[in-house]
Parts: structure tokens; C-alpha cells; sequence
């Protein structure tokens, strides 16, 4: 007699709801497979735990483009999109960076157009990102990205940092203002002056 058809019928025995013949018959019939713990082998702890998952530390996404608008909207959209996946984000604008294109007529070098243009960029960062997450949520940013966006993910680089702050030129010129100063003070101690 199997185990599960020992089990039932004790069950039986001892429940006031019974077992149709026909359900007893086929459990009797039934050969299932004694497991391991019912046999008496032992098995190791933290079989039933769930695999530890490798996570990114921290990782930066730029978002660039041309048009201003479409590049909030779609910045708005992946942080929504992270917040839904439960992906923590911290994100920050980037100075937009100016260049100036000149369109020539054929064969000439007089200009036909000018245009200025502005490149706007956004950083998100996300950090301790699971690694069975990040692809799809690479995938769902990737095949929603607008016309016209540019999307990157990297490790994020300390010289990349140096461009989220506008230089103040009233500063620079005081600081070149003190090296000048400081190079004839050397100079009036060494007797050159």
C-alpha cells in the first residue's frame, strides 16, 4: 500500500467526511514515490531558501537630446518605470552643452543657414539593481525611448561629474587673479623685483 493511500486512510478513519469508493479504490491503486523524508535520508538545510541574486552597485543613465520637452517627458517616464520595478533613483540635470552648425551652399563657401543647437542631458542613477531585473528594464526604456533620444548606461566616472558644474568666470579670473599674485610675491622674495 502507498503512502498517500496510508494517509487517507487514516484520514478516513479518523475525518468525519469520508472518501468515495471509487476515489479509495484509485488512490489504493496509485504507486506514488516515497519522498526522501518519509524514508529517513537526511537533506541539507536551505534547500527550500530561494538563490541569492547578484545586484549592481551603481550605475548612471544618460538621457540625451535636442528637444527639451521630449526629454523630460521621457525622463519622467523611466523614473516612473524604475519606481513601478521597485528601483531606487536619484536623477539630476546636466548644463546642456551649445554648438552652432552652418549649412554652405554647393560648391561655395558662403553660408546658406546657421542654426544653434543645445544637446540636453539628464543622469539617472539607480543602485543595487538585481541582475534578472536590469535587462528587462533596459528592454522596456530602450523600445519606449522617443525619435531623437540617445540612451547610455555606464558606471559612473568621476570626470563626468566635473561637467554638472557651470564654471564661474568671475571665480577663475579671481583665482588666476591669486596665482599672478602669489608668482610676484616669489619673485619680490627672491629679489628679482
Amino acid at each position: 500500500m502507498s503512502v498517500l493511500a496510508r494517509v487517507f486512510s487514516i484520514l478516513q478513519k479518523t475525518s468525519r467526511h469520508t472518501v468515495c469508493p471509487k476515489c479509495s479504490k484509485f488512490l489504493q491503486r496509485c504507486n506514488y514515490r516515497v519522498t526522501s523524508l518519509s524514508s529517513g535520508k537526511w537533506e541539507p538545510d536551505g534547500l527550500n531558501q530561494p538563490p541569492e541574486i547578484p545586484e549592481y552597485d551603481e550605475l548612471n543613465i544618460q538621457i540625451k537630446g535636442y528637444d527639451f520637452p521630449v526629454l523630460e517627458s521621457y525622463t519622467t517616464y523611466v523614473n516612473k518605470l524604475a519606481n513601478t520595478l521597485g528601483i531606487e533613483t536619484n536623477s539630476y540635470p546636466v548644463p546642456g552643452k551649445a554648438s552652432k552648425v552652418e549649412l554652405f551652399y554647393p560648391e561655395s563657401e558662403k553660408v546658406e543657414h546657421t542654426y544653434n543647437l543645445t544637446k540636453y542631458e539628464r543622469v539617472i542613477q539607480i543602485e543595487n539593481v538585481p541582475s534578472t531585473l536590469l535587462p528587462i528594464f533596459i528592454d522596456a526604456m530602450k523600445l519606449n525611448a522617443a525619435p531623437g533620444i540617445e540612451v547610455t548606461i555606464k558606471k559612473p566616472d568621476l570626470v563626468e561629474e566635473d561637467d554638472l558644474y557651470i564654471p564661474d568666470e568671475e571665480m577663475l579670473a579671481m583665482r588666476a587673479r591669486v596665482v599672478e599674485l602669489e608668482e610676484r610675491r616669489q619673485d619680490l622674495k627672491k629679489g628679482k623685483i
